[in-house]
C-alpha cells in the first residue's frame, strides 16, 4: 500500500477546515431555526369603556416561515406607545391561544403544553385584551389633588391612545406587531362587555 505525504501546511489547513466547520455546526446548534412573520398591523376599532372593565378580543394572522415548529408558552404583550402616560395596569393579557381552522393547536415545548404552529404553515393567534381603568377611575375621586390629577391624565391619556404594539414571544426573535387604535371613550352608565373565554384545548 502507497503512503500519502502531507506538507505540514497542508496539514495546518486541512485542520484549520475542520475546526471552522465544527464550529459553524456547534453555533447552528444554538439557534432556533423558527421565524414567525406578520401581515400586517392590528387595528382595534372604536369602543366605549364602562364602570372600569372591557375585554377586547384581537386576532391575527402570522406564518411560520422556519424549518421548525414554533411554541408560544408565554402571553403575547401588548404596549401602548404612550406607556409613561398610560400606566401598564391599565392593560392585561387574561388568555391567548392559537388556532388553525378554527382549532386550537397544542405541542410539547419543555415537557409542557404550549400553543404551537407548525413549521410552513400559517395560523391565528386570538388574544383577549382586558381594559381595568378601575384604579385610574378611582384616582379621580380622590380628595388628594396628586392622586386625582394623576387619575385623570392617565384616563385622558386612555381616550387620546392611537398606537401601540403586540410582542409575541416564541421559540425565535420576538415579533413586533403594530396596533392603531380608532379610539376609547369612558361613559360610567353603560353595561361592559362580559367576559371573553377563548377555548384552550380540542
Amino acid at each position: 500500500m502507497k503512503s500519502i505525504l502531507i506538507s505540514e501546511s497542508e496539514k495546518r489547513r486541512i485542520l484549520e477546515m475542520h475546526q471552522n466547520a465544527t464550529s459553524r455546526q456547534y453555533l447552528m446548534e444554538g439557534v432556533p431555526n423558527t421565524v414567525l412573520t406578520s401581515a400586517g398591523g392590528v387595528t382595534i376599532p372604536a369602543r366605549t369603556v364602562c364602570t372600569g372593565e372591557d375585554y377586547i378580543k384581537v386576532s391575527f394572522i402570522v406564518k411560520n416561515s422556519g424549518d421548525a415548529d414554533a411554541y408560544l408558552p408565554e402571553f403575547p404583550s401588548f404596549r401602548p406607545d404612550n406607556v409613561n402616560n398610560v400606566r401598564p395596569p391599565v392593560f392585561h393579557t387574561p388568555t391567548y391561544n392559537v388556532t388553525i381552522g378554527g382549532k386550537p393547536q397544542w405541542g410539547q415545548a419543555d415537557g409542557q403544553n404550549a400553543p404551537k404552529i407548525p413549521k410552513g404553515v400559517s395560523a391565528t393567534i386570538n388574544m383577549i385584551i382586558r381594559t381595568a381603568l378601575t384604579n385610574p377611575i378611582g384616582q379621580t375621586k380622590s380628595t388628594n389633588p396628586t392622586t386625582k390629577a394623576r387619575g385623570v391624565a392617565d384616563l385622558n391619556a386612555f381616550k387620546s391612545m392611537k398606537s401601540g404594539s403586540i410582542t409575541v414571544r416564541y421559540n425565535g426573535s420576538d415579533l413586533t406587531i403594530p396596533v392603531t387604535f380608532g379610539g376609547f371613550l369612558y361613559n360610567a352608565s353603560n353595561v361592559c362587555d362580559a367576559k371573553i373565554d377563548l377555548a384552550k384545548g380540542f
